[in-house]
């Protein structure tokens, strides 16, 4: 994606793409015409910001595979820049003790705090589906669909009472899914729910519940209570696989099946 954006920018002659239109320290002029052109200054300056970087050792070079990943930047970068990003590459970035992240119980190093009331730039923007100015204050809007209608004028909430909702767990990515040491974390995916609202619907942590959508799918889960899921809603994590959609709401309905507590589901794109 990043070199099909480029190579539309070059064509159409916009600014900052082309031959040496990155100015770099020394008066040295760079490229930007590949994808490498572009995060090999951003690492560098990365690293430049850090400071006092050592060279990765053979052995972090061995286990962690950097010289590959350099490979495509060595063109771009000095010897210097290379060695300091192979210490980042091989640890997955710059990490510092618990106790020089916090001041006190406040994080350090952090701007002051700034609370925007107003922000009357924002109110310049306009919605892309109802061509309506953003208010550019605090302001409360009911669910609503991409034509601005709202959801209860398509689901009763007497019917469906419950939203859904999904995240994607940290310990869950496409590359570190199949590796069964990651299993250890959580064997399983759950369908969570605020413990107050498992209550009001009779149900228990651990009770097997059911997922159906409205096209005919069904899915069952385990459900967890999670104190961090809103009321009156239930979420699922995703990446265990790749059926659930993060683009996905839902209103549901529970009732009860042989012994299941079944959820009957209302998919729809938000």
């Amino acid at each position: 994606m990043e070199q099909f954006l480029t190579d539309v920018a070059v064509r159409m002659e916009l600014p900052g793409f082309g031959k040496g239109v990155i100015q770099a320290k020394g008066g040295r002029k760079l490229d930007l015409l590949t994808l490498e052109d572009w995060v090999a200054p951003y690492f560098a300056n990365m690293a430049k910001q850090i400071g006092n970087l050592p060279e990765a050792s053979a052995e972090d070079r061995e286990w962690s595979a950097v010289d590959r990943a350099l490979e495509p930047l060595k063109s771009r970068l000095s010897k210097q820049e290379l060695g300091e990003l192979s210490y980042l590459f091989s640890r997955g970035g710059y990490f510092v003790p618990m106790g020089d992240f916090y001041d006190g119980e406040f994080q350090a190093d952090i701007p002051g705090a700034q609370l925007h009331l107003y922000n009357e730039a924002f109110t310049k923007y306009i919605h892309s589906y109802s061509g309506e100015h953003y208010p550019g204050i605090p302001a409360y809007q009911k669910n609503k669909f991409w034509n601005s209608d709202e959801w209860d004028r398509h689901w009763d909430k007497e019917e469906y009472p419950l939203l859904f909702s999904s995240y994607k767990p940290t310990y869950r990515s496409n590359y570190s899914v199949a590796f069964k040491t990651m299993l250890a974390v959580n064997e399983s995916n759950f369908i969570y729910m605020h413990t107050d609202t498992a209550k009001q619907l009779d149900l228990q942590s651990g009770d097997i519940v059911e997922i159906a959508s409205s096209s005919g799918t069904q899915q069952l889960g385990t459900l967890h209570f999670d104190e961090g899921v809103v009321r009156s809603a239930a979420c699922v994590g995703i990446g265990a696989n790749h059926n659930v959609s993060s683009s996905l709401e839902l209103g549901c309905q529970w009732h009860v099946t042989q012994g299941f507590y079944v959820k009957r589901w209302l998919f729809f794109l938000f």
